[in-house]
């Protein structure tokens, strides 16, 4: 990994980021809860959402896990990592993510808040 350049999108730019030699030598990797916390808060302001509103648009099966999160008890699994990103990529392309109630991953589909949504 030494010598490989890494893209950090702009909005991870405040994020620490630790060396990547030493990730190769642990087992596996774990962002310190300094990170988790930036990244959540971070992706609140960046996709105009509250905490409440960012664990229904996750999915999570309930909103403490959020909170669980926030103050280091448990980390997030790839799979809210991921979920995270690809909100991260609607905002991007456009998509009222704070007009959003939830979204059913399994189903696909968008609950959105009354009074909004493309129907409305």
């Amino acid at each position: 990994m030494a010598g490989t350049d890494v893209l950090i999108p702009k909005g991870f730019a405040g994020v620490p980021l630790l060396h990547p030699e030493k990730t190769v030598r642990r087992f596996k990797f774990s962002p310190g809860n300094e990170a988790v916390v930036r990244v959540i808060l971070r992706s609140c302001e960046f996709l105009g959402v509250t905490r409440y509103q960012l664990s229904q648009l996750l999915g999570l099966p309930r909103p403490t896990q959020l909170w669980e999160w926030l103050n280091g008890r448990y980390a997030p699994s790839s799979l809210y990592t991921h979920r995270l990103l690809f909100l991260w990529d609607l905002r991007v392309r456009g998509a009222p993510l704070a007009h959003v109630s939830r979204i059913d991953w399994e189903k696909g589909e968008v609950y959105w808040r009354r009074g909004f949504g493309p129907e409305e």
